[in-house]
């Protein structure tokens, strides 16, 4: 009889042991299937955030080249187009942004600060030109005015650091040795100028066949220019960038920022000038 006891109690563990196995491969089993789901569930995800990446990229790409397009071709009717067009590069991006790696979210970002620029100087570009009121600007303004054929000089002091203008001049060469705040040149014909630096901008209007020698920020109310480098200035003159603001070793002369032309090409309103017609010193002395 005891032995029989014993086989039974085996028999129970036996079957103890083999419930809990069975429990136990059922959880590994349910652990391998939650495993399973989860890495499929993230491949998904995964896949999903992809295509939602390709999906913003293509569609800002379109977005972009159409608001640049209309940038270049716009004119003062198309302007609010523009700027709807502009609008939509940043909602797209606003709406994407969360999910977006970051070099392509600031990629995009820059994208849409460089389409705002296009559209602040197709802006200005576009607005109505105001021409500048030449005329009553310069009277009472110190300068040479009406006079050919002749040798013209502002000597180094005079006048004072004010605005200084030049008018209706035919045949003249004409050296300003004292620096001015703004400069103004006007119905020029044939002159050559030398001036010292200009602290401020210089406007040039109506002037045809002239060579103008000027340091500037600005140069603003012309057309047709062709530019090369601003030539050493006479020992007569020290100090004279400095003074005005400018630097020898930040010569831009060939780097002109032109506000009315957006477009990649160059620019149709100014050239550099072939190295065969360029002067690399001028006489300060004369006459």
């Amino acid at each position: 009889m005891a032995s029989l006891s014993l086989s039974g109690d085996a028999s129970a563990a036996a079957d103890r042991a083999l419930a809990a196995r069975r429990v136990m491969d059922e959880r590994m089993a349910a652990r391998a299937r939650e495993a399973e789901e989860k890495k499929a569930a993230r491949a998904a995800a995964a896949a999903d955030a992809d295509a939602s990446v390709a999906e913003f990229e293509q569609a800002f790409s379109r977005a972009n080249t159409a608001a640049l397009d209309q940038l270049e071709a716009a004119d003062s009717d198309g302007m609010e187009a523009c700027a709807a067009s502009v609008a939509a590069l940043h909602a797209l991006i606003a709406a994407a942004a969360s999910g977006l790696p970051p070099a392509l979210l600031e990629a995009s970002q820059r994208k849409a600060q460089e389409a705002d620029a296009r559209l602040s100087a197709a802006k200005e570009r576009l607005a109505p030109k105001k021409r500048f009121a030449f005329r009553n600007r310069l009277e009472g303004m110190a300068g040479f005015r009406k006079q050919s054929d002749c040798e013209l000089v502002r000597p180094a002091g005079g006048d004072g650091p004010g605005e200084y203008s030049l008018e209706e001049l035919q045949r003249c060469r004409v050296t300003l040795l004292s620096w001015s705040r703004a400069f103004w040149l006007r119905n020029l014909t044939g002159c050559t100028v030398l001036a010292a630096p200009v602290a401020g901008a210089v406007y040039v209007s109506d002037c045809a066949d002239c060579t103008l020698v000027l340091g500037c920020r600005q140069l603003r109310g012309c057309d047709a220019l062709s530019f090369a480098p601003y030539p050493p200035l006479p020992p007569s003159l020290p100090g004279a960038l400095e003074a005005a603001g400018l630097r020898a070793d930040a010569n831009l002369w060939d780097r002109v920022d032109d506000f009315h032309w957006i477009k990649a090409q160059q620019s149709p309103h100014w050239a550099v000038l072939p190295e065969a017609r360029r002067i690399a010193e001028f006489d300060w002395t004369r006459p």
